[in-house]
């Protein structure tokens, strides 16, 4: 019996199981906030996070910083792919705990990002600090 590492998707044969996996990850596709919150920077584009956010998985936790424009992204590997899928080009990360388990640190780096949506954010930093939700090619035009 395939089973998929995600909630959902158990079926009898593989490709069923991936179809469902699949549809799965579809239906719970999250946006996530995107800004220039380095007081380095101030540059007003959408490369890097807009604040500080922390994820836990497992053992396994880590700290994404914004960072300024060009540095790159200053974390694992494992983080790196998942804030290039993000689009988010620049930030600094530090793991906590068991980062060789590569599923926690990846849900752990995921937890994180999810954080930049659960936050409540004061208007007052809406009005000064430019923060895009959405896809990448919107970021110069979508508002949150």
């Amino acid at each position: 019996m395939a089973l998929s590492v995600w909630e959902g998707g158990k079926a009898k044969e593989a490709a069923p199981a991936i179809r469902k996996a699949v549809n799965n990850a579809k239906l719970n596709i999250l946006e996530i906030r995107r800004g220039c919150g380095s007081w380095e920077c101030g540059c007003g584009r959408a490369h890097t996070l807009p604040f500080l956010v922390v994820g836990k998985s497992g053992s396994v936790e880590v700290v994404l910083k914004p960072a300024p424009q060009g540095l790159g992204r200053a974390v694992g590997d494992v983080a790196k792919i998942i804030l290039r899928m993000a689009g988010i080009e620049d930030a600094w990360g530090f793991a906590k705990g068991h980062t060789k388990t590569t599923v926690n640190y990846a849900l752990a780096t995921f937890d994180a990002l999810r954080q930049t949506s659960i936050m409540k954010i004061n208007p007052a930093l809406k009005l000064s600090t430019p923060i895009y939700a959405g896809s990448v090619a919107n970021a110069g035009s979508v508002k949150s």
